[in-house]
């Protein structure tokens, strides 16, 4: 009556590893076919942090696209990304002063809180390459008058929280040193009345990003 026992609790045992085997591949397989990259939008507002900006401009606008690439085990993510961005406010009467950032971004995004819904936190890090103009505008005759221009690389890090897949909130900190040059036509305009100016100045441009990130076409 023992030998039965043992041989039936044996049999149920081999039958239960053997389950629990089935679904493990099951859920491997499941892992692996779930897609993990996608292209995205992000936009949202920034704030000036640096004196030499927050003096003229109180807030600012932020677009991005771009596409997010998985490259370990679905933790670890390379997300290259063009936006635009920039700052305007209004001088007198129909001109205003606007500086434009053209920037090409390479970040890193780590997850360290995952779960098994949709929710996570990750990690962000970027190098990031600007081109900045800055210029004044008329409303009034659609005319622009360059002032400076520059180009240089920024630092990034930040912190993204997923409410779902496919949108998140983004905080990110910016240090952004900038070199910008004088145009020709104001370097020459301060000569021509007596004013003496450096050509290149730097400027600290840097800034609090909170952006949305929408995601869509996963591949």
């Amino acid at each position: 009556m023992k030998q039965k026992f043992y041989i039936i609790l044996f049999v149920l045992c081999a039958i239960s590893n053997q389950i629990q085997a089935q679904n493990s591949s099951i859920n491997e397989l499941q892992e692996k076919k779930t897609k993990s990259n996608n292209l995205f939008i992000n936009a949202g507002a920034i704030i000036p942090i640096s004196v030499d900006v927050s003096d003229v401009y109180s807030l600012g606008y932020n677009l991005a696209v771009g596409i997010s690439l998985n490259v370990y085990k679905k933790k670890l993510f390379i997300e290259p990304s063009f936006s635009f961005s920039g700052f305007q406010k209004e001088i007198i009467n129909s001109i205003k002063e606007n500086t434009n950032f053209i920037c090409v971004s390479l970040p890193l995004a780590l997850k360290i809180l995952p779960n098994k819904t949709n929710n996570s936190l990750v990690v962000l890090g970027s190098i990031d390459y600007n081109y900045i103009n800055n210029y004044f505008s008329s409303t009034n005759d659609d005319t622009n008058e360059n002032m400076m221009k520059g180009n240089g690389l920024s630092a990034c890090i930040g912190i993204r929280y997923n409410f779902i897949s496919w949108l998140a909130i983004e905080a990110n900190y910016c240090y952004m040193p900038m070199n910008l040059t004088l145009s020709d036509d104001i370097y020459e305009l301060y000569e021509t009345n007596g004013i003496i100016v450096s050509k290149t100045n730097k400027f600290d441009f840097s800034q609090l990003k909170i952006t949305l990130k929408y995601s869509f076409l996963k591949f």
